[in-house]
């Protein structure tokens, strides 16, 4: 899920900002709409129907997991990190545009250049959390 955020802030993100500078900010969202029902009309056809699988358990099985004091940890760490790159990355535009002068052309190519750290982090996050799961959980959020 992550990788898949992390290629859509490297490339759909600055395609979108190229679009909207380029063609208006009400085309960018077209575009998407038009993608979406792409991707639809491709997973009605292609992803085969399943039948229902009686011997799932039930939700109350499933809310047990939620007792475990290291996923709530690792949920509130996901969540907490994402909520202020969001809101970091909601500041991107002004802050590169009006304090840092770069043109409106020039937002793409920042977008870019923050998505490529974004796959190098995630790509590095991944790796050591494979290594020593225990420490990237420390030393990542503290960095």
């Amino acid at each position: 899920m992550f990788a898949g955020l992390t290629l859509a802030n490297l490339l759909g993100v600055p395609l979108g900002t190229w679009i909207g500078n380029a063609l208006g900010w009400n085309t960018t969202f077209l575009v998407i709409s038009a993608l979406g029902l792409i991707a639809t009309l491709a997973i009605a056809v292609v992803v085969p129907a399943q039948g229902r699988d009686s011997s799932a358990p039930d939700i109350r099985g499933q809310l047990v997991a939620f007792r475990d004091r290291n996923l709530i940890a690792s949920l509130a760490i996901t969540a907490l990190g994402w909520v202020g790159f969001m809101t970091f990355y909601g500041y991107i535009a002004p802050v590169a545009e009006r304090v840092a002068g770069f043109s409106a052309a020039d937002l793409t190519w920042v977008l870019v250049i923050v998505g490529v750290g974004l796959v190098i982090g995630n790509t590095l996050g991944g790796r050591t959390a494979d290594s020593n799961l225990h420490l990237s959980l420390i030393l990542w959020p503290a960095r």
